[in-house]
């Protein structure tokens, strides 16, 4: 009995060896440049939440990203171009990426222009404010609303549904500043 239990400790061990050879061999992780968008904007997957937006080149369109990305210090109203490694994830998470996604360089950092004006969708496909609960717990923590008329423009816009999009402006210390609603 003592041999079996022997034989079958050797064979796990052996294994176990085998395996790690195996993983060596894989191919190194993909990197790839990436360019950042200066804003997010809000996409509705399970739930609301913010994405970045990226971009592969220049001249590429700029395409919804929903995975964290390891080691980016994020700032609203920076531009970001940075090399990111690629790497397959052996057991994901039931609902998140098979892929890990990790800056290995930031090639370049530059903040746009004060007053730098954007939109961002204020509604999700079936036409629900993002900004009307439970959801507008994702936009109060970033954004500011300086004028009276503008937050009493959202309130009646909100209510009676037909709120689509909101024009945001960069403030100080990545603070978004709500402009007008439309």
């Amino acid at each position: 009995m003592k041999l079996l239990i022997c034989i079958a400790l050797i064979i796990s061990q052996s294994s176990g060896c085998t395996s790690v050879s195996v993983d060596a061999k894989k191919e190194p992780p993909k990197t790839e440049i990436w360019h950042i968008k200066h804003h997010k904007t809000i996409a509705q997957g399970e739930s609301a939440q913010w994405c970045y937006l990226v971009r592969k080149s220049e001249t590429a369109d700029w395409t919804f990203f929903y995975a964290p990305i390891e080691k980016l210090d994020y700032e609203w109203g920076h531009h970001y171009i940075v090399k990111i490694k690629q790497t397959q994830i052996k057991k994901p998470a039931a609902d998140g990426s098979s892929i890990r996604f990790e800056v290995v360089q930031i090639v370049s950092d530059k903040p746009v222009a004060a007053g730098t004006t954007f939109e961002i969708p204020l509604t999700d496909a079936a036409g629900r404010a993002f900004l009307d609960a439970p959801n507008h717990k994702i936009l109060n923590s970033i954004i500011y609303i300086t004028d009276s008329k503008i937050e009493e423009k959202t309130r009646q816009i909100v209510a009676a549904g037909e709120l689509k999009k909101g024009i945001f402006q960069h403030g100080a210390k990545g603070a978004l500043i709500l402009k007008d609603v439309q």
